[in-house]
């Protein structure tokens, strides 16, 4: 089992000059915000790992991962919460 995160994607936001690692990935990776988490994954002695991601968390993701979709004319993307590159925050 592995968790899965569902993403509201949008445009990525471009910094007109990078002052750091993110600030750099964000001119070419997209961004959105989570909007559904789901799955579990545990360790080998069946303790429950946690998510490290939430509901509202703006994140970063590459452009070939995950599976995308649209659903009611809203593009979604659901990923692998590995595959999640940052957590931006809310």
């Amino acid at each position: 089992h592995e968790h899965w995160v569902q993403i509201s994607m949008s445009r990525a936001i471009r910094a007109k000059k990078a002052t750091d690692l993110i600030d750099a990935a964000r001119r070419y990776l997209p961004e959105g915000s989570v909007s559904r988490v789901y799955g579990t994954k545990s360790n080998k002695d069946g303790t429950v790992i946690p998510m490290t991601v939430q509901v509202n968390d703006r994140v970063m993701f590459p452009v070939t991962g995950g599976i995308k979709v649209k659903i009611e004319g809203q593009e979604l993307l659901v990923i692998n919460e590995p595959e999640i590159i940052a957590i931006l925050g809310d």
